[in-house]
């Protein structure tokens, strides 16, 4: 027979006493007494619903179908479209050229067509003179206490 012997009724004794040790085991430890010693009470507004429960429901209360859900032709387009789509962004994908394999050598070719930028100049003397009358002007902050 397929199956496992815990799930056979010959064997419920085992699964008793299994069961029974477990239980001894944690009221040992403590968790069992403390987890069962005090019922969580019920808010007042759970206990009036179940006293008077309410009238069950009728198809008449089902409402009506939205008027805006799209139909199953709709869908099987809406579906067709996408396919299409994504089967020409693959096209698309396949027509790129290969990328390349030997990127150290590009990079280096890279490297050595790369010009350096131009030497810093020295600024003019109209510049240098206005650089020297802000640095005349300039205060240092006041400081604060």
């Amino acid at each position: 027979m397929n199956g496992c012997a815990g799930e056979f009724s010959m064997t419920w004794p085992r699964r008793a006493a299994r069961t029974a040790g477990w239980a001894a085991w944690l009221a040992l430890a403590g968790w069992a007494g403390a987890a069962l010693a005090q019922p969580t009470p019920l808010p007042p507004d759970v206990l009036a619903r179940a006293e008077h429960p309410s009238a069950y429901p009728r198809f008449s209360d089902i409402p009506d179908l939205p008027k805006d859900v799209r139909t199953p032709a709709a869908w099987k387009a809406a579906v067709v479209q996408t396919r299409q789509i994504g089967a020409h962004v693959q096209r698309l994908d396949e027509a790129l050229p290969p990328a390349p394999g030997d990127t150290d050598a590009w990079a280096a070719r890279a490297r050595a067509e790369a010009r350096p930028p131009a030497p810093v100049t020295q600024p003019s003397e109209d510049t240098a003179a206005l650089i020297a009358d802000l640095r005349a002007r300039a205060s240092a902050p006041p400081r604060s206490n």
